[in-house]
């Protein structure tokens, strides 16, 4: 797996311009088995080259035991109540145990570009067989 190339799992039924964004190999389920997580995201073309934006940013989590994905779509609320994919320029992932329970959990972060340096944070840890979110910015959740 490399960073920038296309990402397919037929299961998962992503959209043909899924790329890897990020990712990193741990223990994300607390079964001592490390697990795959990956960062992927919708990319455009633009002259020939991949645009540095990415939108409809999902994390994919490879169960290390079983070898079996599980998708969770980064959403975020607009201002009408509807929901959306995040984007971001070049976001990425952090792994490490920031809840204190002794498995790692998922940090993504994606700046937002322009002069005003905002960046979007997303905190999440693997309970009741899922991902749950920790912490957000935008009202965002994971399905």
């Amino acid at each position: 797996m490399e960073i920038g190339q296309k990402f397919n799992v037929p299961e998962l039924k992503l959209k043909k311009n899924t790329y890897v964004l990020d990712y990193k190999i741990s223990d994300v389920q607390g079964d001592s088995v490390a697990d795959k997580v990956i960062l992927v995201g919708t990319k455009e073309k633009i002259d020939g080259k991949l645009d540095a934006y990415a939108s409809d940013l999902s994390i994919i989590v490879q169960d290390g035991k079983t070898k079996k994905y599980q998708k969770h779509a980064w959403l975020i609320k607009d201002k009408d109540g509807s929901l959306s994919g995040e984007f971001g320029r070049e976001p990425s992932l952090i792994v490490g145990d920031y809840t204190g329970d002794k498995v790692d959990d998922i940090i993504v972060t994606a700046p937002q570009g322009g002069n005003g340096g905002f960046v979007d944070h997303l905190v999440l840890s693997w309970q009741e067989n899922k991902l749950k979110v920790v912490f957000a910015d935008n009202q965002a959740t994971v399905k």
